[in-house]
């Protein structure tokens, strides 16, 4: 008998057993074989930057931290990357790049979004405002926090020269982890830096499929990051 044979009767089966333990067990099983034929990719909130050029700008508001500077470049990098890692055909505007613009025009024009995205020429603009940073709650804990404002900006498209808002999404009172960890277990500057990484993920997770669980195994990754 031929292969094609076999693999018509091995699905037949398979598809016997599953609805036998469905009806025998309740609707648990179908969840789970649901799971393993789809996945648990939820799609992108916003996912049009395929094939585009895209500025990724990262701006601190009133409320921050004293290393804001750093933070947020070290964000907007780390964004960049996913974002590199996980769309096809796009390209990310270098922050080299920017901050040579902002140099040159200085970091109180980065509100004069079509400015930007013209003097950089990209076809989107992700704007980024990064609030109320911090990464101690007590001289003895740990825990970081912060308020994300996330805006894309059509450059490509727009006429009305002031840049067009296509979409935005707030992450307010983003925590990791969920509770304070002992100062004592982790060296700051490394529990900064894994901070800076979850919050990338956060926002990256916005524009590309992921899977829908991932944010689940967040904080296990400060008690494998400790002393």
């Amino acid at each position: 008998m031929d292969r094609n044979f076999f693999h018509a009767r091995s699905v037949t089966l398979l598809a016997g057993v599953l609805a036998f333990v469905v009806l025998n067990t309740g609707c648990g099983v179908l969840q789970f074989a649901m799971y393993v034929v789809n996945g648990t990719d939820v799609k992108a909130e916003y996912n049009d930057l395929k094939g585009k050029k895209v500025a990724v700008i990262c701006h601190t508001g009133s409320r921050f931290h004293p290393n804001s500077e750093i933070a947020s470049r070290a964000l907007a990098l780390e964004i960049g990357r996913l974002l590199r890692q996980h769309i096809s055909k796009i390209e990310v505007v270098r922050q080299q790049e920017i901050d040579k613009w902002i140099d040159e025009h200085g970091p109180e024009k980065l509100e004069q979004i079509q400015l930007i995205g013209q003097d950089l020429s990209v076809d989107r603009v992700i704007d980024i405002d990064f609030d109320g940073y911090e990464v101690e709650v007590h001289s003895t804990l740990l825990q970081g926090q912060a308020d994300l404002r996330i805006s894309v900006y059509d450059i490509e498209n727009d006429e009305s020269g002031e840049g067009m808002l296509v979409w935005e999404k707030e992450l307010l009172n983003s925590e990791f982890p969920s509770n304070p960890v002992p100062s004592s277990e982790h060296e700051k500057e490394d529990f900064e830096r894994l901070f800076i990484k979850v919050l990338a993920a956060r926002v990256g997770q916005l524009f590309y499929p992921h899977d829908g669980y991932a944010t689940f195994g967040e904080d296990a990754t400060v008690f494998s990051a400790g002393k």
